[in-house]
């Protein structure tokens, strides 16, 4: 399998970042990786959030427990914790993964017609 393909893969398949770290773009493959978890915790905390609003309003015995109840109370939620917020982790992350794969597959297409560095 070709460089620029498994790269690719790498990126697209497992996590972004990782298909510049398999051709040696070190500090790009870190701030793609790093970048990532940064928006998926921010993405994940606000979930969590969300659900621990909904869970302690439940437990107070502010809304009944079930589907209906729990819609309802969705329903009622002011922005779901950010949910314009959400919206912006879960794009920024797209553009990541994209960015990383599209990216190490340029960089492996160098490395495979033997451009060394990949600088195209």
């Amino acid at each position: 399998m070709k460089r620029s393909t498994r790269a690719a893969l790498l990126s697209g398949l497992i996590f972004p970042g990782l298909g510049h770290l398999f051709l040696g773009r070190y500090l790009v493959g870190i701030a793609l990786a790093g970048g990532s978890l940064v928006v998926i915790y921010r993405l994940f905390s606000a979930i969590a959030r969300t659900a621990s609003d909904l869970a302690e309003q439940l437990q107070n015995g502010n809304a009944q427990l079930g589907i209906d109840g729990i819609t309802a109370m969705l329903a009622q939620q002011p922005n779901l914790a950010g949910a314009d917020s959400l919206n912006a982790h879960t794009f920024a992350f797209l553009v990541l993964w994209l960015i990383g794969i599209v990216d190490s597959y340029r960089i492996g297409r160098a490395h495979d017609k033997g451009a060394g560095d990949g600088d195209v």
